[in-house]
């Protein structure tokens, strides 16, 4: 695993550790497995994920800043454990508590009010109190319902919201459905949070 995430590529890593792609593959399954949690997030025949989107950031000149609620830090612990990610990485918030939410990233308590932590509404004003908050000109942000309980008819276990905000003015959000567990649902959050900031920088 040191050597992908040094690397940022299963091949690479194979190839450095005298592996061929499909046993390099089956060890990181393994892990996965073993732990019960990701390792390390897919990309799309680049690498994974973070590398592509550190690319991205850094051809930019730019850095990210993150704000988590349910996945409590989990792009940020992915983020960092890929050497060199202080190059494209500025900070991240982990405002779980609706308070939290409020005192750092300056989340208007009528739209917590109005319209819940888990809502579009909600995201998208941390994505951009992350960007008011930080150095940073990327910003990704994730509310959800992560179970197993928590959830109503109205927003059910596995909703989350997203929010990614950029320096030019950009600011955007989604929903999603996932489902799983717990852990299951945080890191598919994580992956699709990943996935739509890489979108977004094209």
């Amino acid at each position: 695993m040191a050597a992908v995430q040094a690397s940022g590529s299963i091949s690479q890593a194979g190839r450095e550790l005298g592996l061929s792609y499909r046993h390099a593959w089956g060890l990181l399954q393994q892990a996965e497995a073993l732990l019960g949690q990701p390792l390390l997030v897919r990309g799309r025949g680049r690498g994974s994920a973070l590398t592509e989107l550190g690319d991205k950031l850094k051809a930019r000149g730019w850095m990210l800043a993150t704000a988590e609620s349910c996945t409590g830090g989990w792009v940020g612990q992915l983020v960092t454990a890929l050497p060199g990610s202080s190059s494209w990485y500025e900070r991240g918030f982990i405002t779980y508590a609706n308070d939290a939410k409020i005192e750092m990233l300056g989340v208007p308590a009528a739209t917590l009010a109005s319209h819940g932590a888990v809502s579009e509404e909600t995201a998208s004003a941390m994505a951009s109190g992350a960007l008011a908050n930080s150095h940073a000109q990327a910003t990704l942000a994730i509310s959800g319902i992560a179970g197993p309980g928590g959830g109503t008819p109205q927003k059910p276990v596995g909703l989350v919201c997203y929010g990614w905000a950029l320096a030019d003015g950009t600011l955007i959000s989604s929903t999603c459905r996932l489902g799983g567990n717990r852990d299951e649902i945080r890191s598919r959050a994580v992956a699709a949070s990943l996935r739509g900031l890489i979108d977004l920088l094209g």
